[in-house]
């Protein structure tokens, strides 16, 4: 009753992108859903999110030039995801105490 709690697989763009124009639509309605429950009470989102913020969130992002077209890594998903995170003021709980 204090909070909602989110559990949510994000589809991802698929492989070689082709399902790109469905998650970037997909990233715009999820955040809307996110604030209009937030203006009620707290959330938790949770689930499996497909995106890797950092370089180092997958074995070899830091390594691997081919990252950015991989689906969960590209720039417009690492974007879209930081920028919601930053806009609903979302903690990432694991960075936030390791």
């Amino acid at each position: 009753d204090q909070f909602y709690l989110i559990n949510t697989y994000v589809p991802n763009s698929g492989q070689n992108l082709k399902f790109k124009k469905r998650r970037l639509a997909w990233d715009i309605a999820m955040k809307k859903y996110l604030d209009e429950l937030q203006k009620r009470k707290p959330i938790i989102w949770t689930g499996d999110l497909n995106v890797a913020i950092l370089d180092f969130d997958v074995y070899d992002g830091e390594t691997n030039k081919k990252r950015p077209k991989s689906p969960g890594f590209t720039p417009y998903e690492r974007e879209n995801f930081r920028n919601l995170c930053d806009e609903l003021s979302l903690i990432d709980s694991y960075r936030h105490f390791y």
